[in-house]
């Protein structure tokens, strides 16, 4: 009997979904390798912000 492959999971499938648009439009002349990078630095400067702790000064209370 064969063994069944791990189910992907979201994380995976939507990986996968946008390396396959940035190829597509990279491959029609939409995006350039420029644009990539950008798009990139981007979405990690977002992240920072999102999981950067609170620095405020109310937070130091305590």
């Amino acid at each position: 009997m064969a063994s069944a492959s791990p189910k992907p999971s979201q994380g995976e499938i939507d990986t996968q979904i946008l390396r396959a648009l940035v190829r597509k439009l990279m491959g029609n002349g939409i995006l350039s390798q420029d644009d990539v990078r950008a798009l990139l630095a981007e979405a990690v400067a977002h992240l920072d912000e999102q999981t950067r702790p609170d620095v405020s000064p109310s937070s130091d209370r305590g």
